[in-house]
């Protein structure tokens, strides 16, 4: 990060609508629906299942989740998608459409997830300690602070995007030289036989691989999918 920015101290509940999910009976929820289910996971960005919600659980959009508890806690995500959260997430809902950038986003989880280490089983996150939690945020050039206390306005949200736009641009770079490399390193023996002349036997498929780890893959929509490094598999027809 740029050391010669000036950076401002800023409440997480003046910048968001702060709330805890209300999802109930999540583990007998059926894997139906286009809505999804936010838990305190520490992977998946929260990702259970999709539901059907009920009349009374509230579905949230484009909003910040904060884990409260678990091996995840203060672990935090962003949403586009269409959501309902259990009553161990609580819900960061932006107050200003500036914040719903996805970019921004990764930026503003992270500074959250650096929290991380105030919080234990003992002492669990929760709606009223997210409220006091601040985190430091760049300003606009030219701004003084000895002057002036900062509004929503002095928030450098262009620094924002450039810096995370340049990790996401420095990634995809530093991957395509790596496959490239490997590539280039593949080596031929000109001495295979041929596939008509090798002996061939069917195998079946637990006999390759342990039962345990035979699995089905899990849903995950566009809508759901944000940048990063874990590749998403999935079937595709023309």
């Amino acid at each position: 990060m740029n050391n010669t920015k000036v950076w401002h101290g800023f409440s997480l509940d003046d910048l968001f609508i702060i709330c805890r999910g209300n999802a109930k009976n999540i583990n007998s929820k059926k894997d139906e629906g286009d809505v999804s289910l936010i838990s305190a996971k520490d992977n998946n960005n929260g990702f259970n299942k999709n539901v059907i919600p009920t009349s009374k659980e509230t579905i949230y959009k484009n909003v910040y989740t904060v884990n409260n508890n678990g091996n995840g806690v203060c672990l935090s995500y962003y949403h586009e998608y269409p959501l309902i959260a259990s009553s161990d997430v609580t819900i960061l809902k932006p107050k200003y459409d500036k914040f719903c950038n996805i970019s921004v986003a990764l930026f503003i989880t992270t500074l959250i997830r650096q929290q991380k280490s105030k919080f234990n089983y003992g002492y669990k996150m929760s709606e009223s300690r997210v409220k006091k939690q601040k985190i430091l945020l760049p300003l606009k050039q030219g701004f003084d602070e000895s002057n002036n206390s900062p509004t929503i306005e002095d928030i450098d949200f262009e620094y924002m995007i450039n810096y995370i736009n340049n990790i996401i641009t420095n990634k995809k770079s530093n991957y395509k030289y790596k496959i490239q490399n490997k590539y280039n390193n593949i080596t031929y023996d000109e001495q295979l036989v041929s596939l008509d002349k090798k002996q061939w036997k069917e195998f079946n498929i637990d006999e390759l691989f342990e039962a345990d780890n035979i699995y089905r893959g899990k849903r995950l929509t566009k809508a759901k999918q944000i940048i990063g490094d874990t590749p998403y598999i999935f079937f595709w027809h023309f």
